[in-house]
């Protein structure tokens, strides 16, 4: 399965995926926190398996500063991806 043209759904404003998005916010957390009042207190570890999708959610982060966020390459189903963020 092609995750990074799955996707691009988001993209598309009447697609399945686009209305998901409207409903759970979930992929947008860089832009979330990006102009959050508390966004430095938020530290967050964002784990996906496909290099194609984690390599465009690491320059945004960086764009907006978000030092505390992390974007692992990995798969997310392992505790050890999780683990290390657990730690103070």
């Amino acid at each position: 399965m092609d995750w990074r043209a799955w996707h691009d759904a988001y993209g598309i404003p009447d697609s399945w995926l686009a209305r998901r998005l409207r409903a759970v916010r979930g992929r947008d957390l860089i832009d979330v926190l990006a102009d959050h009042s508390r966004r430095d207190g938020v530290r967050a570890r964002l784990v996906e398996l496909d290099p194609g999708n984690t390599a465009p959610a690491r320059e945004p982060a960086r764009r907006a500063g978000l030092t505390r966020v992390e974007v692992v390459t990995g798969d997310a189903s392992l505790a050890d991806h999780y683990a290390q963020a657990a730690r103070p």
